[in-house]
């Protein structure tokens, strides 16, 4: 939503219905909407999209409107190809993400205080596990909660830290054998950055019972990103100094691999394999678990450094690797240097933000703009950017991710978090 304030060097609040002085990032609170760099953030959405509704308008007046049964996303592949049109190719993935609409949830303020939702994921019996920070501070907290939010109120968080969140990783509440959840955050103040929920068996054998909360590396350091192994037994996190291993049965890290230059982001290619993020000129790096052996591939020249890894299936053949301007999909069947796939992608901040749908093979990745731009594994094309909710929104888009069991693609963003689904809600932009 454009700014409405017409005084220069100020900015227009149109939630709290006045004029704030544009401040330098240094000097501005945090998530300050009159900061300068939220400011020219703005204007730039602001115009990119007049540039997209004139290209919207000029289109739609020269475009000769196509039949319905031709725009369904299950007939449009196969009629283009009997007609001999166009390629088939990433028709289908293009039409499924055309057809995805946000809906919006809302949460409420905690207790008169502004709420950031920095993750939710699904429970059993309607309620989610959420990270939140309050009032625009560092830190979050953790808690479980129905969902949606009902008036009931505010539950007791179960852990809180003083160190913003780097990961929430839900893992099992039936289990016999894992912990309900894991928290990782960035940096290693009090009460730690890594915390292991107790294991089931700690309440009923009070002898076992121990602190599973850590501190993970220096003071001087951080940690970047973590993953959890498809068995949901073991996770793995990369730091500054350090990638870690925590063994989640017995709640607690069992091994460290020291590195030469910090590594932003970590993914399991298997069951026993991991690719991390190996520095500055370092390239993808591969730990064995099994062995402690260690190999780097696909070295990358320092204008490329890795902001990302992800690995896009389950048997660990691609690796999807993110870098300031583009993505690249690598097979590690093949030596060569060169990528299979590449696409053109500019990001903010220092990390990727993005997930990957396995099934449909497809990368949803927010670009600099804060759009939500979507790239086919199969096709190797862009199929475009996810419909907008109505609402300006307040800061990037976070914690992308495809829920379990259906083809819904959640972010967190401000106080809402929007789920894209086939058909969706009306909350978009038209």
């Amino acid at each position: 939503m454009a700014n409405i304030g017409a005084i220069p060097g100020f900015y227009y609040d149109t939630e709290k219905g006045k004029y704030f002085k544009i401040t330098a990032n240094h000097a501005a609170p945090p998530e300050a909407k009159h900061s300068l760099s939220n400011v020219r953030r703005e204007a730039r959405e602001t115009k990119k999209r007049k540039l997209d509704d004139r290209k919207q308008q000029k289109a739609a007046k020269q475009t000769v409107q196509r039949s319905r049964i031709s725009r369904d996303a299950l007939c449009y592949s196969s009629l283009s190809r009997e007609l001999g049109q166009v390629s088939a190719s990433g028709e289908r993935e293009a039409a499924f993400i055309k057809n995805l609409r946000p809906e919006r949830i809302i949460v409420p303020q905690h207790y008169g205080e502004s709420v950031s939702v920095l993750d939710v994921q699904p429970l059993s019996d309607g309620r989610v596990g959420m990270a939140v920070s309050r009032g625009g501070r560092a830190g979050c907290s953790v808690l479980s909660t129905t969902w949606p939010m009902g008036e009931s109120g505010w539950p007791q968080p179960t852990i809180s830290f003083v160190s913003d969140l780097v990961s929430l990783h839900m893992i099992s509440e039936n289990s016999d054998s894992l912990p309900a959840y894991a928290v990782v955050t960035q940096e290693p103040k009090g009460p730690g950055n890594l915390f292991i929920a107790n294991l089931p068996s700690a309440a009923v054998h009070a002898d076992v019972t121990r602190s599973n909360l850590f501190k993970l590396g220096e003071a001087d350091t951080s940690l970047w990103a973590s993953s959890l192994s498809t068995t949901r037994e073991q996770l793995a996190i990369s730091g500054t100094a350090d990638v870690f291993l925590a063994d989640l049965t017995v709640g607690d890290v069992i091994s460290r691999l020291p590195l030469a230059r910090e590594s932003r982001d970590i993914a399991w290619l298997d069951a026993s394999t991991i690719a991390y993020d190996g520095g500055s000129n370092g390239g993808v790096g591969l730990w064995d678990v099994r062995s402690q052996g260690r190999a780097t591939r696909w070295k990358r020249a320092k204008k490329t450094a890795i902001t990302g890894i992800l690995s896009p299936n389950r048997h660990g053949v691609q690796v999807v690797v993110g870098g300031n301007t583009g993505i690249d999909v690598y097979d590690t069947r093949y030596a060569g240097k060169e990528p299979l796939l590449a696409f053109g992608h500019v990001h903010q901040g220092p990390q990727q933000r993005w997930t990957i749908n396995n099934d449909l093979g497809v990368i949803t990745a927010v670009d600099r703009e804060n759009d939500i731009q979507c790239y086919g594994l199969r096709s190797g094309k862009p199929l475009g950017r996810l419909t907008r909710p109505q609402s300006s929104g307040k800061g990037m888009w976070k914690a992308l991710r495809w829920l379990e069991g259906e083809t819904v693609l959640q972010a967190c963003r401000g106080d809402e978090v929007v789920r894209w689904r086939w058909g969706g809600g009306n909350d978009d932009e038209g």
